[in-house]
């Protein structure tokens, strides 16, 4: 009787993929019953994971997707990003570097099939850390631009050092780098908790 590790490796690559675009199939109409993905954004998603080539490269525009789909390119872009908020989804910005411009730019978005509970929390928060860094970069570069005319900065995170000093306390050891227990203090309470968990630390 062949081991379990032999069998696997019989499997071929066509029907690992299959599986693949199964599972995230089964998770968007899962989701969607939950009140997930409303309006076309669940076509949005079986669209965008028909895209995906025979190497398992994932990397369609948003234009490709909504047209695929037959949707407007900004349901593509809310279906996506949902996507990757809860976790089914691993993003990678591509770059290339522009002559004209000297400098790099982003074409698209690399992506990767996410799968298991504690998998796609782990993907739910290094989602959402990439965002607020995308964030923090977009409203600095707006900043510049400005001049630093009218633009404040509200800092909510320090607004709750308080509590990051409680947790900091005697009775309960820190967990993670003051700037990680900031960020964590920052996240809504499912992004938090996800982040939490990604991390490892205990309550």
């Amino acid at each position: 009787m062949a081991s379990s590790s032999v069998f696997r490796s019989q499997v071929s690559p066509e029907k690992q993929l299959s599986k693949l675009k199964w599972a995230f199939r089964d998770a968007v109409r899962s989701l969607g019953l939950q009140g997930h993905f409303k309006g076309r954004r669940q076509l949005a998603l079986q669209a965008f994971i028909d895209c995906m080539g025979s190497d398992g490269s994932l990397f369609p525009s948003h234009a490709t997707v909504a047209a695929r789909a037959g949707v407007a390119e900004k349901t593509a872009w809310f279906a996506l990003n949902e996507a990757e908020s809860l976790g089914l989804l691993r993003v990678t910005p591509r770059y290339v570097y522009d002559e004209e411009k000297r400098k790099r730019v982003r074409t698209s978005n690399a992506y990767e099939i996410v799968t298991g509970a504690l998998e796609q929390a782990k993907a739910a928060a290094v989602g959402l850390w990439r965002k607020v860094k995308e964030a923090k970069q977009r409203a600095a570069a707006a900043y510049r631009r400005h001049d630093g005319g009218h633009l404040t900065v509200t800092k909510t995170v320090e607004s709750q050092l308080p509590l990051f000093k409680k947790l900091h306390s005697p009775y309960q050891p820190a967990q993670g780098t003051p700037e990680e227990m900031k960020y964590y203090l920052s996240l809504p309470s499912e992004a938090a908790e996800a982040f939490r968990l990604a991390k490892g630390w205990q309550i």
